[in-house]
């Protein structure tokens, strides 16, 4: 009895914060929460009426009642009382509108690509004609909008969730699939992969901020432009090291002349928060160890770790990449 009011509150800490489907800031999940509250609340009451049942027949049973009265309950309770409750409920699922519609009038369209074990996200360039803006683990979207999501996998099946805006949608091989979501807030989220993918799938997450329309707008604008050139003798030292060490064989930095594209597009990287799929804060130091030490920090990352590199030859390359902005 000790142990209760801690397993409590370690129920209740999962009601809030910035993945919780339990704190709904679009429509979706809106009405996705009604009719979790609609079933959870006809499911106690048949538990409800279960238990009677089950301490009339166990803790009195001088009140039990004959088979008669006994098969009425059973006939009751087993049969009529589902073929009510089950099609009611299915009637209510019903009024939830279909998010996952192909197209839809005035959505906005982004691409997310799913890795192991991280995300992309491409967006279409506000210059007509211009390749997509790409950015990698953060995901910006305009308030009061309606994002359609085009979902992709390029290797294992993954799956999409925002908690706070809608439910999951699964990525899997050689299809595509659609989510429909709308942010009626500004703020920031959590998204996740929900589907088991691998040694690294917890540690596969997305940031999601949703930002006023004219904010979004001008971070668009400045994502669609290419990488700064790099300024100071050490960041340029970094970005010698990054071509001979063939990172762009891999990375893409627009302007720059790397034009990979199996991991994570750096042409901005140090305007976001978090490296590594959030994994580590976006910092030297942080830059530093996950260059070196790429498998201890995160296992089965597709990238190696470089810890061939000198101390300056990685504060070089740390210099480089704070200068993507």
């Amino acid at each position: 009895m000790r142990l209760l009011p801690l397993l409590v509150l370690l129920l209740v800490a999962g009601c809030g914060g910035d993945q919780s489907s339990l704190d709904p800031t679009g429509p979706n999940a809106r009405d996705t929460l009604w009719l979790f509250k609609l079933t959870l609340w006809v499911s106690v009451i048949v538990c409800a009426m279960v238990a009677l049942a089950v301490v009339q027949a166990w803790l009195l049973p001088r009140f039990r009642l004959g088979a008669r009265p006994t098969l009425w309950m059973v006939a009751g309770g087993g049969v009529v009382l589902p073929a009510i409750v089950l099609p009611l409920l299915l009637v209510a699922s019903l009024r939830i509108p279909w998010p996952f519609a192909e197209e839809r009038e005035g959505a906005f369209t982004i691409d997310v690509v799913a890795w192991q074990f991280w995300w992309e996200f491409r967006y279409p360039n506000p210059v007509p004609g211009g390749p997509p803006v790409v950015t990698a683990n953060e995901l910006h979207i305009p308030v009061g909008v309606p994002v359609r999501f085009r979902l992709l996998t390029e290797d294992v099946i993954h799956s999409f969730w925002i908690p706070t805006l809608g439910g999951k949608v699964d990525m899997i091989p050689g299809r595509t699939n659609y989510a429909l979501l709308r942010a009626d807030a500004p703020g920031e989220f959590r998204g996740a992969c929900f589907e088991f993918c691998g040694l690294q799938h917890a540690n596969m997450a997305f940031t999601v901020r949703a930002l006023p329309q004219a904010e979004w707008q001008d971070w668009m604008w400045r994502e669609a432009r290419p990488a700064a050139e790099p300024e100071g003798d050490e960041a340029r030292k970094g970005r010698e090291i990054f071509t001979a060490a063939g990172c762009g064989s891999c990375h893409a930095v627009r302007g720059h002349g790397a034009e990979g594209a199996t991991a994570p597009d750096l042409t901005h990287l140090a305007s976001r928060r978090t490296i590594g799929a959030g994994i580590l804060p976006n910092t030297r130091s942080s830059l530093t160890g996950w260059i070196a030490a790429t498998q201890q920090i995160k296992p089965g990352a597709n990238m190696p770790s470089y810890n061939g590199l000198t101390g300056p030859q990685l504060h070089a390359l740390a210099a480089y990449l704070e200068g993507l902005r």
